[in-house]
């Protein structure tokens, strides 16, 4: 959905407790992840042009979650832009459900 004041997509991932990634058709600056097959992570990520990941607002284990989330730029002919998820076993515990909406500001 693009409304004048950036895109916003959402959607699931399943963990698998190997990195993975997520594409979207753009890169977020926000990312709002819930897991929600149990119930015991949620966290708001903050994603910076120098692929810098900040946790913002986290219930459950934020430390665990510091580096679990990064920009993925997408590859040529292949995969979309996005983000990836790193081996967190909070962000990317296998078999888990992560609901999340992803977010990026208006570029013009």
């Amino acid at each position: 959905m693009s409304d004048g004041m950036g895109s916003f997509r959402s959607g699931t991932y399943t963990g698998t407790g190997a990195a993975q990634n997520v594409s979207l058709g753009f890169i977020p600056d926000v990312i709002w992840v819930t897991n929600v097959t149990d119930g015991d992570a949620a966290f708001m990520v903050m994603l910076n042009a120098d692929e810098t990941a900040y946790i913002t607002n986290a219930i459950g284990d934020a430390a665990s979650v510091a580096d679990a989330f990064s920009p993925f730029a997408g590859t040529e002919g292949g995969v979309g832009a996005g983000f990836s998820i790193g081996t967190s076993a909070v962000a990317n515990e296998s078999g888990d459900v992560f609901r999340y909406v992803a977010q990026r500001g208006q570029t013009d």
